[in-house]
């Protein structure tokens, strides 16, 4: 039996020497091996012998679990962030819309009121008719029936108004026109207040005689198409026309004891603006002060 053995390894160390180096290494219980390359299919070299590769897929595969986790979760994040700023974007954008609709409807209506009332002041009511009294009762009277409700007149007429019993231009306070004459003779007023809004008088513009009279003030006066004359008012000290711009014939002022011509008629002949037609003639006033 050991005979048979032994002839048997002669044998193979026989075949050794002929054959490839696989088949050595494949009796010698292995695949001798330099490479993954001379390995059958399934083995790979380890230690120039070819062995199983469980060993090395479980690795692998490990390798690459770990990478595509890390992949999705940039791409995660990534998206959520980019969502977020979107929608901040959008709510800005419809603030600003509701600002700019505000300021438009402010600015309508300021518009809108202040042309309604510019039409509101202009209109007056153009009466005709004429004013002749001696006394304040008979003034008051007249001035009532001829004007009505009217709040501002045109008036289309003259007035004459003169007798001492008169001392109050109220009933006249109405008038924004007259176009004839308008006269204050001998009577006693203190002022000329109540013609505030006096702006036109057609005619002549006389006031004279009064005793009583300290100023005479029409600063709504713009233009008087006939002559202008104050005279014999003993009390008067101030004359102030600062809307005065055209007198159509002469202005005369004379015989006011009290008033100033250096101060107060001077300044009104040279006022800035005032067209005289005719001539400014001033006499018997107080040239001493």
């Amino acid at each position: 039996m050991r005979t048979s053995l032994h002839a048997l390894l002669l044998l193979a160390l026989s075949l050794c020497a002929l054959a490839a180096v696989g088949a050595c290494a494949l009796l010698a219980g292995g695949y001798a091996c330099e490479g993954d390359e001379n390995c059958p299919s399934g083995l790979v070299c380890v230690a120039g012998s070819c062995q199983g590769g469980n060993e090395g897929e479980g690795e692998g595969e490990g390798e690459g679990e770990g990478e595509g986790e890390g992949e999705g979760e940039g791409e995660g994040e990534g998206e959520g962030e980019g969502e977020g700023e979107g929608e901040g974007e959008g709510e800005g954008e419809g603030e600003g819309e509701g600002e700019g609709e505000g300021e438009g409807e402010g600015e309508g209506e300021g518009e809108g009121e202040g042309e309604g009332e510019g039409e509101g002041e202009g209109e007056c009511d153009a009466i005709t008719g004429s004013i002749s009294v001696a006394n304040q009762n008979s003034l008051d009277t007249d001035a009532a029936s001829l004007f009505g409700a009217a709040t501002c007149v045109d008036l289309n007429g003259s007035i004459m108004v003169s007798g001492n019993s008169v001392d109050d231009l109220s009933a006249l306070a109405r008038l924004r026109s007259v176009g004839g004459d308008l006269a204050l003779v001998n009577s006693s007023v203190v002022t000329l207040d109540e013609l505030a809004i006096l702006e036109h008088v057609g005619g002549d513009l006389d006031v004279s005689g009064d005793n009583d009279l300290a100023s005479i003030d029409l600063p709504a006066l713009r233009d008087v198409d006939g002559s202008l004359t104050i005279v014999n008012c003993n009390s008067l000290v101030d004359l102030s026309f600062g809307a005065l711009t055209s007198v159509g014939s002469d202005l005369d002022i004379f015989n006011n004891n009290d008033l100033c011509v250096d101060a107060t008629i001077d300044p009104l002949f040279n006022q800035a603006g005032l067209t005289v037609g005719g001539a400014k003639n001033q006499s018997g006033n107080d040239s001493g002060c």
